[in-house]
């Protein structure tokens, strides 16, 4: 069998997908495969990608109608044949002899899971470790797991994202585990809740394996639409994963969850076509956090002090005071650039 699967979701990334499939061709260790699936991408990525595929012993090459990231990479799972998986992105890359490194860890631990260090890289050349990791092993269990990282311990620790984890396919198979279609944001933290909630134990490698590009894209200003339907989503995923896995008296972390999205949502809207079109959005959001069928009123007597604040803003609509000086600032700044 296969060691392991590198899936690769590709959309209009003919400027950045040669430098990862070089950054793979340059491993020093040959027992992987990789799988590129085109989301359909209306630049050249077909053609680089196709450059490609005699230069690998192992190269599945899929393309597919857009359909985005989530269903794109559950393609991925459904090919893979490899024992594990690893997941990349198109505009990121690996470190050098990180194949071989991530295997010897993970043959002498006999991991079902492995969370490894990564590089945030510049484009100026520039990089920085992300995380910090020591070597070390986290005991685990589905209410740990699901506890951890809805109050961010696990997302600040180990971050939510899949590209610096390494799973278990026959894991991820078993337990039905896919991405939710449903979200624009927030598909890899759910994925990893799951299989986080699968396992027994995290083995933490405190190596930088790969390079998680910071591109211009990811700090201009960006808007995202549909951000809070999106993010409203978020409760029946999460409250189908506490069923699925049994875990109790989740009313109040998953509001502290989806409340703690308050000044994201905020930031965002600040960026929309229009004051009052933000300000309609930001309160359809304050409003699902009121709404006792989805969150149990109940839940608000035990909560974190931050949260508490968080909620004191959206109840006395005070939010509205914060949203209308950001608004102004935000757009002052950008006027002045």
């Amino acid at each position: 069998m296969i060691f392991f699967s590198i899936i690769i979701p590709v959309y209009n990334s003919e400027k950045t997908i040669k430098r990862l499939l070089e950054s793979i061709l340059k491993q020093n260790f040959n027992d992987y495969e990789v799988i590129v699936i085109n989301d359909g991408s209306t630049d050249k990525s077909e053609e680089v990608i196709l450059n490609y595929k005699n230069k690998f012993n192992n190269y599945q090459y899929i393309f597919k109608e857009n359909s985005g990231v989530s269903s794109t990479r559950n393609i991925g799972i459904k090919k893979a044949l490899g024992k594990y998986i690893l997941f990349a992105d198109a505009d990121d890359f690996f470190e050098e002899n990180s194949f071989f490194r991530i295997y010897e860890f993970t043959k002498k631990n006999n991991s079902s899971l492995v969370c490894f260090d990564y590089y945030k890289y510049f484009l100026n050349g520039k990089k920085i470790i992300g995380l910090n990791l020591k070597n070390d092993c986290l005991q685990m269990n589905s209410n740990k797991a699901i506890t951890n990282f809805l109050n961010y311990q696990y997302i600040n620790q180990l971050t939510g994202a899949i590209w610096n984890k390494l799973y278990e396919t026959d894991i991820i198979r078993r337990n039905n585990i896919e991405f939710s279609t449903n979200l624009l944001i927030g598909e890899d933290l759910l994925f990893n809740i799951e299989y986080f909630s699968c396992v027994d134990k995290v083995d933490l490698f405190g190596e930088g394996l790969y390079d998680y590009v910071q591109s211009e894209n990811s700090i201009m200003r960006s808007y995202r639409k549909n951000n809070v339907e999106h993010i409203k989503n978020y409760a029946p995923a999460l409250k189908s994963i506490f069923e699925k896995y049994n875990y109790q008296n989740y009313y109040e972390i998953l509001l502290q969850f989806y409340i703690s999205n308050l000044f994201g949502v905020i930031i965002n809207e600040t960026l929309s076509k229009g004051y009052f079109y933000g300000k309609k959005n930001i309160n359809s959001f304050c409003q699902h956090a009121l709404n006792r069928d989805v969150f149990c009123s109940q839940s608000i007597k035990n909560m974190k002090l931050k949260y508490a604040v968080y909620y004191f803003l959206i109840k006395s609509r005070l939010w509205r005071i914060v949203y209308f000086f950001m608004y102004l600032q935000n757009n002052f700044n950008y006027r002045k650039k």
